[in-house]
């Protein structure tokens, strides 16, 4: 079951980077998992592409568990970007228990998010545990991409490393990177 999870796991970070690299955004990701450097770094790959300079403010939203009522997302999804074509919403560890509040149950929300809208459903502080009998996990699954960042670990780490100081014109041995 390990080697299944890592695989899907892989799975959805290549699906990532394939929407990055086609500047072709899901408009529904979940970040988690315990690798905090890569989420953090996906994460501001994505600001930048919807980045416009001027107008962040208009187009990049982020909301914290506490300040996500149905008012706040509304209004963040329902405002057009301005001076650019997307809008990053960021919601920051929502545990959803502010959710039973809403008129609009948030698997539909989530359904029927505008082709203008990239949200990030960010866990960074808590762990994302989701109930995959309900609804509105079924939403997420079925309308975005649930991307789990996992520690790299050995030669995988290694050959990360590497990478990293060779895109800084910097060279380091495999024995230095074990260490």
């Amino acid at each position: 079951k390990m080697a299944y999870e890592k695989k899907k796991n892989d799975e959805s970070v290549k699906i990532l980077k394939n929407h990055i690299k086609e500047k072709n955004l899901a408009k529904l990701y979940v970040f988690c998992g315990e690798e905090s450097y890569l989420k953090e770094y996906y994460r501001k790959t994505i600001e930048k592409m919807i980045s416009t300079g001027g107008f962040d403010s208009f187009n990049i939203i982020y909301l914290d568990d506490e300040a996500i009522t149905e008012d706040s997302l509304t209004d963040a999804i329902e405002s057009l970007p301005f001076g650019a074509e997307k809008k990053l919403i960021v919601l920051r560890d929502p545990q959803f228990g502010w959710a039973s509040k809403f008129r609009k149950p948030l698997p539909e929300v989530f359904a029927s998010l505008p082709d203008y809208v990239c949200m990030i459903l960010y866990y960074q502080a808590i762990e994302y545990t989701p109930d995959k009998r309900m609804a509105l996990y079924k939403s997420i699954e079925k309308n975005g991409v649930i991307v789990e960042f996992n520690k790299a670990r050995g030669a995988e780490l290694v050959n990360w490393l590497r990478r990293r100081f060779a895109a800084n014109n910097k060279a380091i041995s495999p024995a230095d990177c074990d260490y």
